[in-house]
This record gives structure tokens, sequence and C-alpha cells, in this order.
């Protein structure tokens, strides 16, 4: 069917098609007309690159006769575009702009990304501008994100399309720089996942632990220097399958990489202090060396400086072009190393001196990338990237364990065996070290050509393969002076033992543009064939996934009067994110229930007896989690507007989270008639056999998320009388977060003493919805006289709200040891132990909380001083609105807005 619609569409223009042409020309400064070269120049349609030689020419052999993009890239210069004719070409001469706030070509805004999905550009000079500290900062640039204050005292994670964070939204977000896909799958820095609770925004851990942990969310965005970004592009909506193991979105990252000065940045505010030196080299034999270094520090508050984040990340990068005279390969060789630490420690001063919690990374990020230019019948380009990390993860924590005499077992295995009694109180140490590691290798073949005189066609397959693991020491400490006591307890633990998550797939995709009169028509349609955990090619442990894309937009209006452009797109696809280790290869769980308790302070006469019971966490019908993503769109130019806007329907399913499994347990409770100054002879005291139900976590897919909304972007030509240009973004959001999908077992605490005998099992579908609407109004006014662009940013939170649907808590049945189910009806509540079973809500809590309208207002200001400085300062929420607002639900008090904040950045660069 595919080569039948190309040959009707070439029948036309075969005797066009057999003359070809040579497009050739050179490059040089538009200033002092001075050759530039390393300039990437590409034609779009054909996906045909090349380089610019030392005297700035360039040369396209063999080139169809038809209608061509041109584009043009390299650091330090304003990129340029335009369209020509073959037919009617001659040398070109392109001459390039020095990028600096003298000309108006300089953009300090978001601008929609080049594909047919929702995506949003972010280029260098926009980044520049936000002076960031973390990629966090960058995204409040996205349409209908809020603005805050940069925090790096705590754990940052990406939010798409989000209200509320949530911990399934942030880790299926693919995060990729330079390449190397950047994810948080291995980490397994946690005391026990038999303990943990899924929360929407993150894993809760016992209270016992302090040590910062992202354990089952996405990447901490303050592991991510900013210095060397040179743009950054944001996909919300349905992406091309040549991006992955991912369900909201994508973030796409590129390092400066090319000639640049030296470049040296100082950056403080209240908190942070940021330092950091850069610089490009050109090598005589055409090729650059990149290779910075940055350090930032910060402080929970600057009062008591016992809470801190430090940073330091050291980049080198080597790119040439090979082949350069005969089919051009393009080499990007670019390696990483960088260390972080998130430290606590108590006061000198306080009560309980000498505790710890620190979580220190140090690690290597290294990619090989690039293209390579084949350009014959079959194959336009064959693009490979292969990427590994790998990190030393260490947490820690020096706490006191306090809370009256205790009592441990030691015991690895199941069945009664002898305890230790503990003192009261006691200094203990928790180190848990891991060595994650992820490795991913990409190839494909693409081929481009036209399709007609204005038509396209793009066709890509390839292959891809992820390894993670974790080959880290595991957990580690004293295991007769553990951090906590509990029935739910730990032991120490070895990661070399997991098996690692592997994936391999395949994808194919087709991208047509095919002329319809005046109007254009452009498909984009392709799937991607996942194996997980692949025993080999055919067979998988998790199963075969199949994700199929597609994206359309139809271009109604495309001139140079009245309405300028008109199109309308949409767009469909299904993404699946493989589950983590944490969620594969869970601890084990370990109960100790006590059978005898002879506690005498006495060495020789005292004895504690347990009996352990060890269960297998692993559920083996965990499988990947899935979005299906729909939206639709329109974009318009008419006058001096240009808007776009677009409304999305997501659902996420299958979320991974941790439920809570209860078992009854039989064990001998002996009777302790011992005198205590002799030690039992446990095998002559009389015993009772008892019953206990424990719960225990294990993962499961029980989460479920629906997102919808209406994002939109209009932005206006520059008003030249006052310097200013206006870019208007917002949007309406509404989220559904159901906690569990799956009926909840649940063990209501029995005020008398002792435990019920029957379990109840609770409905499924307990949820929150949220909703929002805002719109961020931002004044840009740029000076190029005066080398300035000021932004103001008001941002209107015109309300939010969030409310939890009624929930009936009655349970669905009671069941006990024997599997004996009772069905909970009107009948049986005249049993007050029955009725506790139901604990209904407070009034309040189905009340709807409406924060009504607020306002925000930043600014941002950059000046160049001469060549080659630049001074900037900002200033978040200055005039300090924070009204006080009083909740429907608790009757509690908050302040909102983040508090007024202020900083300043120095830039020096040295030719």
């Amino acid at each position: 069917m595919r080569t039948l619609l190309l040959s009707l569409l070439l029948i036309p223009n075969l005797i066009l098609y057999a003359q070809t042409t040579a497009v050739q020309g050179k490059i040089i400064e538009a200033d002092n007309n001075i050759p530039i070269t390393g300039v990437l120049i590409h034609l779009v349609e054909l996906e045909k690159w090349t380089t610019s030689d030392a005297n700035g020419d360039f040369i396209f052999n063999e080139i169809k006769l038809g209608e061509y993009t041109l584009q043009t890239f390299s650091m330090g210069y304003v990129s340029h575009k335009q369209t020509i004719k073959t037919s009617e070409l001659k040398n070109l001469v392109i001459k390039l702009k020095v990028s600096s706030y003298s000309l108006d070509e300089i953009t300090v805004l978001e601008t929609k990304g080049e594909e047919l999905s929702s995506s949003t550009k972010i280029g260098k000079d926009a980044i520049e501008h936000v002076q960031p500290s973390t990629l966090n900062d960058i995204m409040q640039l996205i349409p209908g994100s809020s603005i805050s204050n940069s925090d790096l005292s705590n754990p940052q994670y990406i939010q798409i399309r989000d209200i509320k964070g949530d911990v399934n939204s942030s880790s299926g977000t693919a995060i990729i720089i330079d390449g190397i896909s950047i994810n948080n799958d291995a980490n397994m820095q946690t005391f026990s996942t038999a303990r943990m609770t899924t929360l929407s925004t993150g894993i809760e851990v016992p209270s016992n632990f302090k040590f910062p942990t992202t354990i089952g969310n996405g990447i901490d965005l303050r592991s991510i220097s900013t210095d060397r970004i040179e743009s950054i592009e944001v996909i919300t909506g349905i992406p091309s399958v040549t991006y992955g193991n991912l369900t909201s979105g994508a973030i796409v990252v590129k390092t400066k990489s090319g000639y640049t000065p030296w470049e040296a940045k100082l950056k403080s505010d209240p908190k942070l202090k940021l330092i950091s030196l850069n610089k490009g080299f050109r090598l005589k034999n055409g090729a650059f060396v990149n290779a910075g270094i940055d350090y930032t520090n910060t402080y929970k508050d600057l009062r008591s400086k016992f809470e801190s984040y430090d940073r330091i990340t050291a980049l080198f990068a080597y790119s040439t072009i090979l082949l350069k005279d005969k089919k051009p390969l393009s080499l990007n060789i670019k390696f990483k190393s960088y260390s972080n630490i998130d430290k606590e420690k108590t006061d000198h001063d306080a009560q309980v001196e000498g505790e710890l919690f620190r979580t220190s990374e140090k690690g290597a990020q290294f990619s090989i990338e690039g293209k390579w230019a084949l350009d014959n019948k079959l194959i336009s380009n064959i693009n490979y990237n292969f990427s590994g990390t790998v990190a030393e993860r260490e947490s820690y924590q020096k706490s006191f364990r306090t809370g009256g005499i205790g009592k441990i077992s030691l015991s690895t295995e199941e069945g009664e065996n002898e305890g230790i009694y503990l003192p009261s109180s006691s200094l203990t140490e928790l180190t848990v070290k891991g060595l994650p590691y992820s490795f991913m290798g990409q190839i494909y073949a693409s081929k481009s050509s036209l399709l007609g005189q204005s038509g396209t066609h793009k066709f890509i397959t390839g292959i891809e393969y992820r390894l993670k693991g974790n080959n880290g020491e595991g957990r580690l400490y004293d295991i007769a002076n553990p951090p906590s006591i509990s029935t739910t307890t730990s032991r120490p633990r070895s990661y070399k033992n997991i098996p690692n998550l592997a994936s391999l797939t395949a994808f194919i995709e087709e991208k047509v543009k095919i002329p319809i009169n005046q109007t254009m028509l452009n498909i984009q349609v392709g799937a991607r064939f996942n194996n997980f955990q692949p025993q080999n090619i055919t067979k998988s442990k998790l199963g075969w996934f199949t994700e199929p894309r597609a994206n359309v937009k139809y271009v109604l209006l495309n001139k140079k009067t009245g309405i300028k452009h008109l199109a309308i797109n949409g767009g469909i696809g299904i993404n699946y994110k493989s589950p983590s280790l944490m969620y594969l290869y869970p601890d084990k769980a370990y109960i100790d229930l006590v059978s005898l308790d002879h506690y005498t302070g006495n060495k020789a006469t005292e004895m504690v007896v347990f009996n352990t019971h060890i269960f297998e966490t692993t559920n083996s019908k965990l499988k990947p989690s899935r979005n299906i993503k729909k939206e639709v769109g329109l974009d318009f130019k008419m006058g001096i507007i240009s808007a776009n806007i677009t409304a999305y329907y997501e659902t996420l399913s299958d979320g991974f989270g941790m439920l809570k499994d209860y078992q009854f347990l039989q064990y001998n409770k002996y009777d302790d008639d011992v005198p205590k100054d002799e030690k039992p002879i446990i095998s002559t005291l009389p015993f009772e056999n008892k019953q206990y139900i424990h719960p225990y976590s294990r993962p499961t897919n029980n989460k479920k998320t629906n997102k919808s909304g209406i994002e939109y972007t209009v932005s206006f030509k520059k008003f030249d009388a006052l310097l200013t240009k206006l870019s208007i973004n917002g949007a309406w959001k509404k989220t559904e977060q159901i906690y569990s999908t799956k009926p909840v077992p649940k063990l209501p605490i029995k005020t008398t003493g002792g435990q019920y005998e029957y379990v109840g099992m609770y409905p499924a579908g307990q949820s929150r919805t949220s909703e929002s609407m805002n719109t961020n109004l931002r004044f840009v006014t740029h000076s190029t006289k005066l080398r300035l662009i000021l932004t103001t940013t008001i941002n209107l939170l015109w309300y939010q709200k969030y409310y939890f649907p009624y929930y009936n808590e009655t349970p669905l049945y009671l069941y006990n040891k024997t599997g004996d189910k009772i069905s909970f009806s009107e009948e049986i509540t005249d049993d007050i132990d029955i009725l506790n079973y139901v604990k209904p809500k407070s009034e309040n809590y189905y009340k709807t909380e409406k924060l009504p309208f607020i306002p925000l207002c930043n600014i941002r200001l950059t000046k160049e001083l001469g060549q080659n400085t630049k001074l900037s300062f900002y200033a978040n929420n200055f005039i300090n609105h924070r009204p006080l607002y009083r909740s429907e639900i608790s009757g509690s008090y908050t302040r909102r807005n983040s508090s007024i904040y202020f900083g300043a950045e120095l830039k020096i660069s040295i030719k």
C-alpha cells in the first residue's frame, strides 16, 4: 500500500526528478565577512547534512530539483533558516550573526516544538535568562506550569501535566541528556520494602529512617546541572517511537558542543551559591573539545546550617565529523562525572547530639552518539547511540534508638529461635550502599525523499536494548544493634544477587507530508514492540507489549496575509513503563513473634524466644504500567498574533504501588512461670497455640490516574514603541488519582486489646480529584541599544480546588484464616466489635477545598556589560503578596504564594 501511494505521487514528476543539481554555498560572519568553519547545514526534507570547511564552504551533490528548507546551527551564532528552490539556485552566501542582546533575534521565551505532537522547545538564551539552578527551574517555562522559588533542600521531581506530584508520573517521564537515558529504576536505597507504603507523591518509609531517598520515584532534578545546556525539548504529547520506557512524556536535553570562549559564572541567592567554568576548544583537525566544571552549595535554613546539599559536576566532550568528503559520519563522545551530598546533622546544642543523616552519590555517565549520512537508495542516515551510567550511592544514618528495654531476633531462618535483649537506648548506625548501573544501545536507519515537488516522507526502523542493575553491598548494620525494633523487621541484604532489568525493543515509523491542493497533510504513524525482561529474542518473563502511536496535522492555510496559518492536529498513542528493581525484586518480609519473654536483667538467666516467619514478597503477576494519550490541537497566526491550543486526555493504568498482605500466623506462646533466678528450659514449659494477624507490603499494579486539560499559548509581535513583547500561556487541568484499583484488606485496631479474628476487605476506588486553572503573562522588554532584557512574569492562579469523591468505607466482606467469608450486612452491625470495621470520615472530609484567585509577580533582568560580561538579577514575588487562607476541611491557616526571594548571577566570557 505504501509503495503504491509513493508511485502515484511520483508519476507526474518523473521527468522533473530525472534532473539533479548541486546546492553549494559559503557561511560567513555578518559583521566582518569572515568564513565560519564547523557550521552544521541541514536540508530538512531530505535529511541531508554537512558542515562548512575551513573556508566556510559547503556543498550538497545530486540534489533533485524541488523546494527545500535549509537550516544552519553553530555555537555562538543565531540559527538561520530559509526556503530554497534548486531550479533557481545559485551560489548561496549565508551570513550568520553573533548571538548578542544587540540583536532582535534573541528570544528568552519558550517556543512550540517542531514535532507533530505537543512539545515545547527552550533555547539557550531562554535557559540563561531564567538563571536556573536545576532542571526544575527551567520547567517553569512550560505552558501551564506554576512558578515557585528554587529550593535544593529537598528532592525535586518532574511534573508533566500534574497538579499534585505523582510518583508514577515522575518515574514515567524519560529524561534523555545527549542520548543518555537518565533513570532511577535501579535505586534500592531503603531499609525494607516490606514496610513501605506508596503515596501518590512518593514512597513513605518508617519514621525511624530519616536519610533522604528517592527510591520508587523519578530522577531527583537537583542532580542535573544546567550550566552547559544548549537546548531542551519537553514532549508532553505522543512522542516518536525512538523514545520508550515512558508514560508521561520525555525531556530531551542537548548540551553545548562546539567552540565557546572561556565562560565563568557566579550565582548567589540567600540559600545558594553556584560557581562554574566552561570552555569549548576548536582543534586543528576541525574537531571540538568541550570541558567544564561547576559547584553548587545550598542550605535549607541559613540560621541553622545543619541541613545542606552539595553538587559538583565535571564534563568532557569530543565531537568531530569523519569522512567529510565522502559520507560524513558525526562522532560525539561525552563523559560526565558528578558528586551529590544531601546531609543533615543535629545541632551541638540539641538535646540529643551526634545524630547524622546523609545520602551521597558519585557517578559517571558516558555516551557515544552520532549520525552516518550513507545517502543511498535505501538509507539516508544511520543514527546510533550507545550510553552508560554507573553510580555509587551511600545512605547513612546515625541515630538514637530509645523506648525501653527491647528484644530482637537474629535468625535468618523460619521457626523458633533464641533472641537477645537490647538496652533502653543506644546510638545505632545504618548504611545502605548501592551501585546502580544502566546501559543502553540504540541504532536506527532512516530514509527520506520528496513526494512530488513539496511533499516528503521519512521512514525509520531500528532496535534498542536496555540493561539496568545494582551491584551494591546493600543494607549494612549491626544486626545486634538495629536502628529500630519492630515486629516486622529487616535483615542485612546484599544487592549483588538481584537480577538485572532488561528490555529489547524493535520500532518502526513512517512520517509523510502530502500536499492536497493548497493544503498540507502531515501523518506520523509508528509502533514499538517491547520485550520486557527477555529470556531470549522470542521469550519474555514479563511479556511482549506493543506501543502503537499516531499523530496527524492538517495545514488548512499557509499564506502571507489575513489568517496566515491555520492547522489542526490530533494524536493517540500507548506508552509502557517497566517496573523498577524495587518492585520486581523486593525484600523478604521478616515477622518475629515473641514466644517467651523472661527478662531478669541478668544475662545468665534471661531468655527471649521468637517464632520467626519469612515471606517472599515478589509478585509474579506484576506488569508494566500503561498510559493512553489522546490530544487534539489548533495552531493559527493572524496579524500580530500567533496561538496554539491543545486539549488532552490521558489514562494511566496499572500504576505501581505497595499493597498490604495480611497473614494469619500460628505460634506457641510459652507460660513464663520460671523463677527470676533461673533460666527457662523451653522444652519443659507449657504453651498455648496462638494466632496473630500481621501485614507486610508487597508490590502490585493498583494505581490509576486520569488527566484532562487544555493548554494554550498566545504570542504577540513586539510592540516597538514599548520595546516589549507579550506572551500568554496557561492551562486548565483536572486530575483524578485513584489510590487503589483493587480491594484493600485492613485490620482495625481493637479498642479492648487483642486482635479481631477477621480481616476486612474494603472496596477499591478511593480517590482524589484536583483541578486548577492558571495564566502566565510574560512581558519581555528588550532594548538592543542598552543590550538589556527585562522579563516581568505575572502568574494568575484563577482557582485551585480538590475534593475526595464519596467512598463507601463499608467492607465488602470479612475473612478469617480458613478463608471463611462473612458478608457485611446491616444485620451484623449490632455487634460493637463489628462496627469498628466501619470508620466513616468526618463531615468535612468530603467538602470541596477551593482556593480563590491569587496573583504572583516575578522579574528577571539580564544586562550585557560590554562584549564579554553579563549581569543578571531576579526577584520572585517582589510585591511579597502572601495572604492567609483558612482551610474548609481542616480549619487551619496557611500562607499562599512563596516568600519573596531574590538572587544575582554574573557571567564572564574570555575569548
